[in-house]
C-alpha cells in the first residue's frame, strides 16, 4: 500500500513483535526475514519497513486462522494502523479485496475506504491481555539432561528448580550433571512417579512446572515459560500477563480448561500428549 503516512515504523515494529509474541507469522518486512521487492510496487511500505504482511503463504490464512487475524486487524487498528483484511472488512478497491483474503496488511499509512483508526493503547492493552481468539500453543520440549551434560545453562536451570523444591544445597548449581545432581533428580523422580532415571526428559520438565499460576514467581515459573516458547529475555520467572495467556493456549491445546493454572489435569495430559 502507498499514500500518506499516518503512524510510525516503530509503533508498527511494537506491534508485529507484540504478534509474533501471540503466535502470529509475520512476513515482508525488513526486520522479519526480509522484503521481496518484487512482489510490491515501487512505492511501497514494505521495502521501507512500513508494511507488512501476517500468515501470509502456506498455508496461507486457512478458515481455522481467520478468527486470529481478525483480532490481530483489531489491534491493529487500535493502534492507528491501516490493516487490510477481507475476511474482517472488505476494501472498497476489487484490486485490493481480492489480493487480501489469505493475510492480513498492516502499513502505517492512511486507511482508504475504512473509518480511520486511532492511537488507543488501553484497548490495544486490553485485546493483547486476551488470548488469540481460536489460537492454541503446542509445547516445547526442552533439552534432555544426560550424565554426560555438563557446563550448560539447562542444568543449571534444572539444578535451581531442584534447590527451590528442596533436593539440592543452595550453592550446589554449578551447570554440571554429576552424581549428587542425578541423586536429586531420582528423588523428584521418585516424588511425582517417575522412572529413577536420574535423566531429565520432557516428562521431568513438565512435572517440574506443575502447579504454576498467574502470580507465581521462581524457576519453576521459569521452566513453564520455556515450556510455553518464552525466548530467552521472556523467561523471567514470573508468571505475568503474558504467561496467563500462553498457558490457556496450550489447554486448549489440549483440550482441557483453559484456566492458566498449570494443575494435576494439565501437567497428566502434558506428560501423555506434549
Amino acid at each position: 500500500m502507498t499514500g500518506n503516512r499516518k503512524t510510525s515504523n516503530a509503533i508498527l515494529e511494537r506491534y508485529l513483535d507484540d504478534m509474533v509474541a501471540h503466535g502470529i507469522r509475520v512476513f515482508e518486512h525488513p526486520k522479519h526475514g526480509g522484503v521481496n521487492a518484487s512482489l510490491h510496487i515501487p512505492t511501497s511500505w514494505h521495502p521501507r519497513g512500513g508494511a507488512a504482511d501476517l500468515n501470509f503463504g502456506a498455508p496461507g490464512a486457512p478458515k481455522e486462522e481467520r478468527a486470529a487475524l481478525i483480532w490481530a486487524a483489531k489491534c491493529a487498528n487500535a493502534l492507528g494502523l491501516n490493516a487490510i483484511y477481507s475476511y474482517w472488512r472488505q476494501h472498497p478497491t476489487a484490486k485490493t479485496r481480492n489480493s487480501h483474503w489469505d493475510h492480513l496488511h498492516v502499513d502505517v499509512g492512511y486507511t482508504l475506504g475504512f473509518p480511520e483508526g486511532k492511537l488507543d493503547w488501553d484497548a490495544y492493552r486490553k485485546l493483547l491481555e486476551t488470548p488469540v481468539p481460536g489460537f492454541t500453543r503446542k509445547p516445547k520440549r526442552l533439552r534432555t539432561l544426560r550424565p554426560s551434560t555438563k557446563f550448560n545453562g539447562w542444568v543449571r536451570l534444572w539444578q535451581n528448580f531442584l534447590i527451590e523444591v528442596g533436593l539440592l544445597e543452595k550453592g550446589q548449581a554449578d551447570g554440571k550433571n554429576g552424581p549428587i545432581t542425578q541423586a536429586a533428580t531420582k528423588e523428584y523422580q521418585k516424588r511425582v512417579g517417575l522412572k529413577q532415571t536420574g535423566i531429565v526428559t520432557h516428562k521431568e520438565w513438565f512435572h517440574a512446572a506443575g502447579g504454576v499460576e498467574p502470580g507465581d514467581e521462581g524457576y519453576k515459573v521459569h521452566i513453564a515459560q520455556a515450556i510455553l516458547g518464552f525466548g530467552p529475555k521472556g523467561r523471567d520467572g514470573i508468571a505475568g500477563k503474558n504467561y496467563g495467556i500462553r498457558s490457556k493456549e496450550l489447554q486448549r491445546w489440549l483440550g482441557v480448561k483453559d484456566d492458566s493454572k498449570l494443575g494435576r489435569v494439565t501437567i497428566s495430559n502434558l506428560v501423555k500428549k506434549g
